[in-house]
């Protein structure tokens, strides 16, 4: 099947799930994860209505961001190294792994250097597994919270998670509310911030994220295919 054959199914699919939950479609986002994909398969979707895209590496995601056009939204996904910071901060329009007060201030800076903004989700890790990433309480979320209320470049936007792999349904669903009761909890004490944006869910456990809260998924193999 072609990739307009499979976003359309995506589509079908996120639209069930939303109206199963007793949402609505336009409430949830969808982000193609186009990581590993060349950019004729970007193109691709992009022809089939795709404006939102998701990249982990940042030297490739900037190749392809230089020949996308300029209505692509391309959002940083992956954890973000210190020494990719710059050319990310030219890449993406969105960091969504935020997860120290340590890279919210090397961000702020080279944003401030190069007269930016940025907006940011806060990455909240909600598994065990060693490999996942991510602020690993509410006190470090509260204590980044703080720091990022006084810059003035990087704006928050939300929370992003990470569901265990797993295909038990209360344990990924359990990891879904624990970050959506998160971010309620954060937006209660603040405001005066866009706690709006819930990025949870991927191919396997995108119709329980939907059910959890989640404002956009995050789908790549079935719009892509298998990752090379």
């Amino acid at each position: 099947m072609s990739i307009k054959d499979n976003l359309l199914m995506v589509r079908e699919s996120l639209n069930n799930a939303a109206i199963k939950a007793g949402r609505s479609a336009e409430d949830v986002e969808l982000m193609a994860v186009s990581k590993t994909k060349p950019l004729a398969m970007l193109m691709e979707a992009y022809e089939a209505g795709q404006r939102v895209f998701g990249e982990n590496r940042v030297p490739e995601a900037h190749d392809k961001a230089v020949q996308l056009p300029s209505d692509v939204r391309l959002e940083m996904i992956g954890h973000l190294q210190s020494n990719k910071l710059n050319t990310a901060v030219e890449t993406f329009s969105c960091i969504q792994t935020l997860d120290s007060v340590k890279l919210a201030e090397k961000l702020e800076s080279r944003c401030l250097s190069t007269n930016r903004k940025m907006d940011v989700l806060l990455q909240l890790k909600t598994s065990d597994e060693i490999s996942k990433t991510g602020l690993t309480s509410f006190e470090m979320l509260l204590e980044t919270v703080q720091v990022l209320s006084a810059m003035s470049c990087l704006s928050i936007r939300g929370l992003m998670t990470i569901a265990p792999f797993s295909d038990d349904e209360v344990v990924v669903r359990k990891a879904f509310a624990h970050c959506r009761e998160a971010r309620d909890k954060l937006a209660a004490q603040f405001p005066e911030q866009d706690f709006s944006r819930l990025s949870m869910g991927m191919t396997s456990d995108f119709e329980w994220a939907v059910q959890e809260g989640s404002t956009q998924v995050r789908i790549g193999s079935a719009i892509f295919g298998v990752r090379s």
